[in-house]
């Protein structure tokens, strides 16, 4: 009866070590897709627009230029993956 107990112990214990696993896979997962995603959209990728006399900024610039990699490099970070 004892060892029974001891079995059933060690598998809850072993089921509760998985299931934060899980959860922290789950947690990375999501952050993977939400980098992805932001890549993905076509309207971070928006051409600036120039005023044809003057030159200047009369419209919205590229997310993806001003972000320069940052999005993914802080995701990378969040789940504890090393980027040079």
């Amino acid at each position: 009866m004892n060892g029974s107990f001891q079995s059933l112990s060690a598998a809850n214990a072993r089921i509760k070590e998985l299931d934060a696993e899980l959860k922290r896979l789950r947690e990375e997962r999501d952050k993977l897709i939400e980098g992805l995603r932001w890549y993905a959209d076509k309207t971070n990728y928006v051409q600036e627009v120039h005023h044809l006399r003057h030159g200047t900024l009369i419209g919205p610039a590229e997310a993806i230029y001003y972000d320069e990699g940052q999005r993914a490099r802080d995701i990378l970070k969040e789940i504890g993956v090393t980027v040079e």
